[in-house]
């Protein structure tokens, strides 16, 4: 999570900046709700159709689409 009272100066005056959902500026941001805003469906989805489309390599792999009827189905084939 993040705790306001961590933040240097610079990033206190970003946060005060910052829109907050009822108005209220919190003192802090538990470890769940960041998991939820950042890990939410549409940006898993939008980061599984990159890399079917794109592709990507990670740890030594390369992740590629398959023949599979799901088109968000992935492998990861050791590269050489």
């Amino acid at each position: 999570g993040i705790r306001y009272a961590d933040l240097s100066e610079a990033e206190r005056e970003r946060w005060d900046e910052l829109e907050w959902q009822d108005g209220e500026i919190p003192d802090a941001i538990d470890a769940a709700a960041m998991n939820r805003w950042l890990f939410n469906a549409d940006t898993v989805d939008k980061v599984l159709d990159v890399l079917v489309t794109e592709g990507r390599r990670w740890n030594g792999c390369s992740v590629a689409s398959t023949p599979s009827t799901d088109p968000r189905a992935t492998i990861c084939s050791p590269t050489d």
